[in-house]
């Protein structure tokens, strides 16, 4: 009937630390992994079950904190990991926080990088006007037609409406993709 007993109530009900709390508690963060979180999904899932510990009178040992972050995470982190732990001194979740989301971006770099290697298809044009790549293209001799072959013609570059083509020579492919 006043706000006293409300929140006596609301702290009897939400706040009391009962063990059956404390075990449910501790088991989100024992089944609690990075999997396809982004790291900062998997720290603050992590941080949030170790405050609310904290609230109810059972801290979780900072060192143990810190081991429950690095022992959740993938292989991918395995470098962060070994660095972390060879310290004499654990750091603080801020920290080990920060290194893996470094490392997170350099994997996500790595992962949007082209996976084909650099590498062109050389083409040619020689004077007498075929056009041969490493699969041994003839224009000549081919049946199929392409639109690009169509603009060589006896060393003139043919297409841009000039009529001084005859002074302008024929550049070979750089290896430059466009794609």
């Amino acid at each position: 009937t006043t706000i006293a007993e409300a929140w006596a109530t609301l702290a009897d009900t939400f706040a009391k630390a009962s063990r059956i709390h404390f075990k449910q508690i501790k088991d989100q963060i024992k089944i609690w992994t990075k999997g396809n979180k982004s790291i900062d999904e998997y720290v603050c899932g992590l941080t949030v079950r170790f405050d609310e510990l904290a609230i109810l009178g059972k801290p979780i040992d900072h060192e143990d904190q810190i081991e429950k972050i690095l022992a959740g995470l993938l292989d991918d982190y395995k470098s962060v990991v070994d660095q972390i732990e060879s310290k004499d001194s654990p750091p603080t979740i801020t920290e080990v926080h920060e290194r893996l989301c470094n490392r997170e971006v350099t994997l996500c770099a790595a992962a949007t990088s082209t996976p084909f290697p650099t590498s062109a298809n050389v083409a040619q044009y020689n004077r007498r006007g075929d056009y041969n790549n490493n699969n041994t293209y003839n224009s000549r001799t081919s049946t199929r037609s392409s639109p690009s072959l169509s603009r060589f013609n006896n060393n003139n570059w043919q297409g841009n409406g000039n009529k001084n083509n005859s002074t302008r020579s024929f550049r070979p492919y750089l290896g430059k993709c466009q794609i």
